[in-house]
């Protein structure tokens, strides 16, 4: 909640020089709601998450971002 405040957002970057394991844990989260949302065929077998519905809303509840929006240095400038 520290970064949102911060920054407005819950936006953390993977690989976020200030906090490292924030990033690391925003990222494996993601790929976690990745694995568990993702439309596979029936051929394919389907890896195993950890997500779970309480943390999704948990998490939802304070804005996080499952997908990493990337802006370029011009789009910030738009802004």
């Amino acid at each position: 909640l520290e970064y949102k405040r911060v920054y407005g957002n819950c936006n953390v970057p993977r690989a976020w020089k200030e906090n490292p394991s924030l990033g690391r844990w925003v990222d494996t989260q993601r790929n976690h709601y990745m694995l568990l949302t993702k439309k596979t065929s029936t051929c394919t077998p389907r890896r195993y998450s950890s997500m779970t519905l309480e943390r999704i809303r948990a998490l939802d509840s304070i804005g996080f971002e499952w997908v990493l929006i990337i802006r370029t240095e011009w789009e910030v400038r738009l802004d």
